[in-house]
């Protein structure tokens, strides 16, 4: 059986992996806030386990502390680990099981073969979730999830890859539980790899030699 991971767990996971890869650079915290971007604040609060930085910040410390390819990714898992949870403090306002979100029959990303597929499995979630409002949305993710931007997400005509963040968010305030989110997170990734084209997508686990071409 596998071991349940909790929220203070995955931060502080996140936060020992930050740890080790600045003691490992050399680097002083001032001078990585200063190359990434961040605040000293900030740094500290990362090292803590207190914050965790969104995808781009997060790369641009990758940047600053010299990362390879294999650490830079291994920066990003723990990350993602970290933010992927269902009892998150962005989503207590707004509980989708007392709105009777059922356990089973969650929406199944994974024959999305474009942004417009995920459009579509994006409005499934929405549906299966109970419909809630745009206003609803907003309040669960304390803004980060603005009503024009779930709008465009769900509805807009210009469909392109949700931008990551907002699209874990929703996700997660519309009861996507963790069991379920590898696969969506790999079908957003998947779909960013095949918009970059074969050069990339072909390294990527699971594509089909169709799917690359």
């Amino acid at each position: 059986m596998a071991v349940r991971v909790t929220e203070r767990q995955a931060r502080d996971e996140f936060a020992e992996t930050v740890r080790r890869l600045v003691a490992e650079s050399g680097h002083r915290q001032s001078y990585l806030a200063e190359r990434s971007g961040l605040s000293h604040s900030t740094m500290t609060r990362i090292l803590r386990g207190d914050v965790i930085p969104s995808e781009s910040p997060t790369r641009a410390l990758a940047g600053a502390l010299g990362l390879d390819e294999a650490s830079t990714s291994e920066l990003l898992l723990a990350r993602d680990r970290a933010v992927v949870f269902p009892e998150s403090s962005r989503s207590r306002r707004y509980n989708p099981r007392r709105n009777f979100v059922p356990r089973f029959g969650q929406p199944d990303p994974i024959r999305a073969s474009g942004p417009a597929d995920l459009q579509e499995a994006l409005r499934a979630v929405h549906v299966w979730a109970g419909a809630p409002s745009l206003r609803k949305l907003e309040k669960a993710s304390d803004g980060m999830l603005r009503r024009s931007t779930v709008s465009d997400m769900l509805n807009g005509k210009d469909v392109r890859l949700p931008e990551y963040d907002r699209y874990l968010t929703f996700l997660i305030v519309c009861g996507i539980d963790q069991a379920s989110m590898d696969v969506w997170v790999y079908t957003w990734r998947r779909l960013l790899a095949l918009e970059k084209g074969p050069e990339v997508s072909s390294w990527m686990g699971g594509m089909s030699p169709a799917s690359v071409r």
